[in-house]
């Protein structure tokens, strides 16, 4: 059953008991058997998590367990509920969820994930838009040292701090990740100006 943050828990094993087509869900109007959404679960100890609607596409993002997480993302076809791929994309996501943002890219609007990777302080995203996943890494020397969700997920917007807690605002763009805003250049011409 979906709930209204966009979650769906359906026990594994009741889904391989029943029969193909058994059970149904209903997503915007349309009518998907209950075990397309489970597909991501033939990666062991797979939990989805978020469930994303595009025009044309159902994507569901999910972490399996590993030594930390990897990324689960499975897209099923909008009108039909038919598997169009399936990636699992090896990570360091050590936090889970509370390191993995979903957003809209700022100049497409498709969906986007977000990734942190905490043992070396770097940015991953990747865009939902095809068939082939791309994960990108952000192009910054800079090391974080944790994320923040700001909820501007429409917009593609979040920010990103340093050990230092110096805040950096990230746009997601369907080219990858920029940095948009830059608190510490902000008070340095603050400064200059002032001086």
């Amino acid at each position: 059953m979906f709930s209204p943050m966009g979650t769906q828990s359906v026990d594994w094993r009741e889904s391989q008991e029943r029969q193909f087509g058994a059970g149904t869900q209903m997503i915007s109007g349309v009518k998907y058997p209950v075990e397309l959404f489970m597909t991501a679960n033939r990666f062991t100890s797979t939990l989805l998590t978020r469930v994303v609607l595009s025009s044309t596409s159902i994507h569901t993002v999910g972490l399996t367990k590993t030594d930390s997480y990897a990324l689960t993302i499975t897209t099923l076809d909008r009108q039909t509920g038919a598997l169009v791929s399936q990636s699992q994309i090896l990570s360091q996501i050590t936090r889970g969820m509370r390191d993995v943002f979903v957003l809209n890219t700022r100049d497409t609007k498709a969906p986007a994930v977000v990734w942190f990777e905490k043992h070396d302080g770097t940015l991953h995203s990747v865009v939902l838009d095809s068939n082939i996943l791309s994960p990108e890494i952000a192009s910054t020397k800079i090391r974080f040292a944790k994320v923040h969700d700001v909820q501007l997920d429409n917009e593609g917007l979040f920010v990103a701090e340093t050990k230092d807690e110096l805040p950096y605002v990230f746009g997601m763009y369907s080219t990858g990740l920029k940095q948009e805003w830059d608190f510490d250049d902000s008070v340095r011409r603050l400064r200059s100006c002032l001086s």
